[in-house]
């Protein structure tokens, strides 16, 4: 396929941890499903995700001085 040569963002929310791993646990990963210590979740938007082949790509966040974290 073909690559797109325009970068593109899209601002997605923070997902709270307890409401991640019950969002996970509902699916097929089953009701035992613990969501590692190291992991956030973000997204939850209609209309809102990443492209196709972008999944994995960089979550990066604005800090109060205009750097941002990843």
């Amino acid at each position: 396929g073909s690559y797109q040569e325009k970068l593109k963002k899209v601002d997605i929310p923070l997902i709270e941890r307890n409401e991640c791993q019950n969002r996970l646990r509902a699916s097929k990963l089953g009701k035992y499903f613990q969501l590692h210590k190291s992991f956030l979740c973000a997204g939850g938007e209609a209309s809102k995700d990443t492209c196709i082949g972008d999944g994995g790509g960089p979550l990066v966040c604005p800090t109060a001085t205009g750097q941002f974290i990843q």
